[in-house]
């Protein structure tokens, strides 16, 4: 395993990349972000070409028993986001991996 990338090494590889500011180039990834957090907020879905896809997915709720006290329980449905890799990054992956 490498090394985690963090928000400020893909704000560094698009400065020098395009030749723009560190400080302009992190403005961008952050306006990407955020752009991506409000359309998700809106349940509205992602798509990244060649990258993947995310959404937000609803997922039933559940009936437990509290194992102490043996009452049921009853979670209700929740919003949870799903991110699916396209094709294209899977066969990069399992290329890269051999």
């Amino acid at each position: 395993m490498g090394k985690t990338v963090l928000k400020k090494d893909i704000a560094k590889a698009i400065a020098s990349r395009i030749g723009m500011t560190k400080k302009a180039s992190l403005l961008c990834v952050d306006v990407v972000l955020d752009t991506i957090t409000e359309a998700l907020e809106r349940s509205d879905p992602v798509k990244l070409s060649k990258f993947g896809k995310l959404d937000v997915r609803l997922y039933s709720g559940a009936s437990n028993r509290n194992p102490s006290t043996g009452d049921l329980i009853n979670e209700p449905p929740y919003y949870r986001p799903f991110f699916k890799w396209s094709p294209h990054i899977k066969r990069k992956i399992k290329a890269a991996v051999k």
